[in-house]
C-alpha cells in the first residue's frame, strides 16, 4: 500500500504493521456502523497474514469479541 505525503509530495510504502493498523481501524469503524460481516471479513484477513505482530493479533481478537458481543452471540 502506498501513500503520498501531503507536505512533501513524496510517495512511500506503508509498513506491514501500519497496513494492519489501518485494517483494524477500518474493521472497528464498520463494526460500530453495524456492518458486522464486513468487519469480520477484514479481521479474518488480518489474522490470516503470515507476518503479524502478536499484539496486533490480540487487537484483532478483541475487536472480534466486541463484534460478537454487539451481535449478542458472545456468552
Amino acid at each position: 500500500m502506498t501513500y503520498k505525503n501531503k507536505q512533501t509530495g513524496e510517495k512511500g510504502d506503508l509498513s506491514n504493521d501500519n497496513q494492519i493498523e489501518i485494517l483494524l481501524l477500518k474493521s472497528t469503524v464498520l463494526m460500530k456502523l453495524g456492518e458486522f460481516e464486513r468487519s469480520n471479513k477484514i479481521l479474518g484477513d488480518v489474522l490470516g497474514k503470515e507476518t503479524i505482530n502478536p499484539l496486533k493479533a490480540v487487537d484483532a481478537l478483541i475487536i472480534n469479541a466486541e463484534n460478537l458481543m454487539r451481535q449478542g452471540e458472545f456468552d
